[in-house]
C-alpha cells in the first residue's frame, strides 16, 4: 500500500478530483437515482482508503481571554444506598455536588488559522491510501493524456512534496492512518 498526502488549493480541486478519476485511482458517488453527489470515493477495483481531510488550521500562538466569570466548586461524594430493584444489597453510588465554594474561571481560547499557499489561500487536503503506485501510474498514462503529463510536472501543486520534489510524507500529518 502507497500513502499520498494530497494539497492543492481550493480552486483547484475540480480538477485533482478528475485527474485522480483519470487514473483510475476515484470515482463520483450517486445517489440512489444514479445523479452525482459531488462527493468521490475509491474506484471499486482499487483497495485502500480516501479521506478528505479538507482545510487544516494550525494555532497562531495567541490566545484571547473571556470575561471571568464565578463557577461553583464541585466536590465528589460516595454514599451507601440500597439497590433500587434490590433493597437488600447496599451498593456505592458516587456524585458531583456543590461544595457552596465558588472559583473564578477566566476563559481561554486558543486561536488557529488555516495553512495558507504562498498566495494566502487555503490549501485543501486530502489523504489517500492505495495499492498503485500513482507516479507509476502516471507515466504510463501521461503520454496518451495532456492533463495527467502537465499534473506530473507540478507534483507540489497536488501534493506535499520533500526536499527532492518527490510526494512525501509532512512533518506533522492531519491524519494518520491506524
Amino acid at each position: 500500500m502507497q500513502d499520498y498526502y494530497l494539497r492543492c488549493r481550493q480552486a483547484d480541486i475540480p480538477q485533482l478530483y478528475a485527474l485522480a478519476v483519470a487514473l483510475g485511482v476515484l470515482v463520483p458517488i450517486k445517489d440512489s437515482d444514479g445523479k452525482p453527489t459531488g462527493d468521490y470515493g475509491l474506484a471499486p477495483d482499487r483497495t485502500g482508503a480516501w479521506a478528505v481531510v479538507g482545510t487544516i488550521h494550525r494555532p497562531t500562538g495567541e490566545v484571547i481571554y473571556g470575561e471571568p466569570f464565578e463557577q461553583p466548586v464541585m466536590a465528589e461524594v460516595t454514599r451507601q444506598v440500597p439497590h433500587e430493584f434490590m433493597p437488600e444489597v447496599i451498593v456505592d453510588v458516587t456524585t458531583w455536588e456543590p461544595t457552596g465554594k465558588t472559583t473564578t474561571v477566566t476563559p481561554e481560547t486558543k486561536v488557529t488559522a488555516p495553512v495558507l499557499d504562498d498566495k494566502g489561500e487555503p490549501y485543501w487536503h486530502a489523504n489517500l491510501r492505495i495499492d498503485v503506485d500513482l507516479a507509476e501510474r502516471a507515466r504510463e498514462l501521461a503520454p496518451k493524456m495532456p492533463a495527467i503529463a502537465a499534473g506530473l510536472s507540478d507534483l507540489a501543486r497536488w501534493f506535499v512534496v520533500g526536499p527532492g520534489g518527490r510526494a512525501a510524507q509532512p512533518k506533522e500529518p492531519a491524519q494518520v492512518w491506524l
